[in-house]
């Protein structure tokens, strides 16, 4: 396998691992012991962590290095997560990586209430 194929899987499973936990990349990030910009870079399958970081990562998000490393065809549990377009994936790394004002006028252009909707759907 291509690094950039493993790149493009490693992200994609870590973003659909993020959704499911409700989990923000700073938030990991800080947990873990990286900053939110080394964190961002994998999520958008530019880099993939070393091995100590990897580890940290799933013992944090309580998932096996198997289900953040290998396609999620390939695995029953991490797949309940709704797929996402590119876009999509895109725009929720963007969300999550903005300020506070940038994510209250992303909110009014889009006219969601993303607050109110994350506290109906817990």
């Amino acid at each position: 396998m291509s690094e950039e194929l493993q790149k493009k899987i490693f992200s994609e499973n870590l973003i659909r691992i993020l959704a499911i936990k409700g989990k923000t990349q700073k938030e990991v990030a800080d947990a873990i012991g990286v900053s939110p910009q080394t964190f961002n870079t994998w999520c958008q399958g530019i880099a993939l962590p070393r091995m100590g970081k990897l580890q940290r990562l799933s013992d944090y998000l309580m998932v096996s290095k198997s289900d953040l490393l290998e396609k999620s065809e390939d695995k029953g549990r991490v797949s309940s997560a709704p797929i996402l377009s590119d876009r999509a994936v895109q725009v929720a790394i963007a969300y999550d990586a903005a300020d506070e004002r940038a994510r209250i006028a992303a909110e009014v252009a889009l006219g969601i209430d993303f607050e109110k909707e994350e506290s109906e759907v817990s």
